[in-house]
């Protein structure tokens, strides 16, 4: 499996394809063109896992001043302020054919060191998955608490999202490495 930064227009649609097709049953009525795509796409930086041509899993790494500029900013509502600049962790898609393999941590892995080199004083993510927040506490994150602003129906459904955040030189491990032991 190849791990590449994807530019091209095309391996980009593959993506928002596949985010659809995960994420579908989440919201059955939300994904019309079959596509799943938002203002931070254009902006971002895409990873993709590519398995014999097929694509896999991918991920997004956005660069923000604050936590209110975030994709889902909503869930951020009520903490911060953080340093700036803000990396953040959204939009992990894994094909369920792929998942458990170490995906989700080598794309993590890859948007840390991204965000070492952009000079983030702090990384931001958020998650419902238990699985998930494991894999990032492994890599030095904190949870900060439960999301704000979290649509009535996911909390029904038992999905309590948290939001977490990595900051440089605060006691945890920093951004430029200890990640932990890259598995997924």
């Amino acid at each position: 499996m190849e791990l590449v930064l994807a530019r091209e227009p095309e391996l980009l649609d593959r993506i928002f394809r596949l985010r659809a097709a995960v994420w579908s049953p989440l919201a059955p009525d939300g994904f019309a063109t079959g596509r799943w795509t938002d203002e931070h796409d254009a902006h971002g930086v895409h990873w993709a896992v590519v398995d014999g041509g097929a694509l896999v899993a991918a991920a997004r790494f956005c660069v923000h001043e604050s936590l209110g500029e975030l994709p889902d900013e909503r869930f951020f509502a009520g903490f911060g302020p953080e340093t700036a600049p803000i990396g953040s962790l959204n939009r992990l898609v894994v094909a369920a054919s792929h998942r458990r393999k170490g995906l989700a941590g080598r794309l993590d892995d890859a948007r840390l060191d991204f965000a070492a080199a952009k000079e983030c004083a702090t990384v931001a993510c958020c998650t419902h998955d238990e699985h998930r927040v494991r894999m990032l506490l492994r890599r030095g994150f904190r949870v900060l608490g439960e999301a704000a602003n979290v649509d009535p129906r996911a909390l029904a459904e038992g999905r309590r999202p948290l939001v977490l955040v990595r900051r440089r030189g605060r006691g945890c491990a920093s951004v430029e490495g200890g990640r932990g032991d890259g598995t997924g």
